[in-house]
């Protein structure tokens, strides 16, 4: 069984508050899950958008290993 995996990322919603995203594939899962703060929208700026592509390719290999 694979171990679990997760990345939380900082970001800010649209009226500018500190917010966090988790990027998560849960143990013998092989699906990625992307938790957010509920009913919020999350604001990316360039740097944050680079750090979730990387967390979205880090899932895929992860995906990829099991």
């Amino acid at each position: 069984m694979a171990d679990p995996w997760k990345q939380t990322l900082s970001c800010r919603d649209v009226a500018g508050r500190r917010r966090e995203v988790t990027v998560s594939i849960p143990a013998a899962e092989l699906e990625l899950y992307v938790q957010t703060p509920p009913g919020e929208v999350v604001r990316l700026n360039v740097d944050e958008l680079r750090w979730m592509s990387q967390a979205f390719t880090d899932a895929l290999r992860q995906l990829e290993a099991r």
